[in-house]
């Protein structure tokens, strides 16, 4: 489900892609355990104040950092998975927004059906230091807490797939009174295969908004100004080959 406004946008920095990584893998003969460690340089764009600085202030977004480490053994594959996300970073400002994600995932295959399961907890951090003011804080923007249950069902040729997610908003504000943001969605999808690279495929999936959200299957975009959707309902179909 796409983030309410609030939240960092899906493509800002490493989300879509992290430029100037590397990698380590784990090898592929220990009993089952995998893993892998992840680390990406920022482009270090650098100014110091002053009467003419340049608009450039940007010393530290596209900075990342995470890992992943799991174990699969027969049916069962469950893994956690972590990242520190440099989202925004303001050097006359003195404030650099992060997102720390940590999530754990499991699926355990029945033979008849596989049954698979993930919870994530995200929080965005923004950390004010230095030239912003004489002393450092540190405050929590707004922390994310999601849930999603599934199903893979083969049918003949095909498989049905099932899921059920949920995300709850938290805005830090024990005592404002005001409850926070969350939803739900179901999802419903059958994928047919054709032949080993091609499959046609249908889905439908709807998402129930309490307390302010504004999610929708169409993504972010979709929801402009003061119009809140209490649900949002998508259909999607076509036909899928891999080259």
């Amino acid at each position: 489900m796409p983030g309410n406004p609030p939240v960092s946008a899906v493509l800002t920095n490493a989300y879509a892609r992290s430029s100037n990584m590397v990698a380590y893998f784990l090898p592929a003969n220990l009993g089952g355990f995998y893993g892998q460690v992840q680390y990406a340089f920022n482009e270090k764009n650098r100014t110091s104040p002053g009467v003419l600085t340049p608009a450039a202030t940007d010393t530290r977004s596209g900075r990342f950092m995470g890992g992943r480490f799991g174990y699969e053994q027969g049916p069962l594959n469950v893994a956690v998975a972590f990242s520190r996300n440099t989202l925004l970073s303001d050097y006359l400002a003195g404030s650099t927004l992060r997102q720390d994600t940590l999530n754990l995932g499991a699926s355990y295959d029945l033979g008849m059906a596989k049954l698979f399961g993930e919870v994530t907890r995200i929080k965005n951090r923004t950390i004010v230091t230095g030239l912003a003011s004489s002393t450092s804080a540190t405050s929590s923007d707004v922390d994310l807490t999601g849930a999603l249950f599934g199903v893979n069902v083969p049918v003949g040729p095909g498989v049905i797939r099932g899921s059920y997610a949920r995300v709850r908003y938290d805005y830090n504000r024990p005592f404002s009174g005001t409850p926070d943001p969350k939803a739900s969605q179901l999802a419903l999808s059958y994928v047919h295969h054709l032949s080993k690279r091609t499959a046609l495929y249908a889905s439908v999936a709807r998402i129930d908004n309490k307390n302010g959200a504004s999610l929708s299957v169409s993504g972010p975009a979709y929801v402009t100004g003061a119009f809140t959707p209490k649900r949002s309902t998508g259909y999607d179909f076509g036909l899928r080959h891999a080259f």
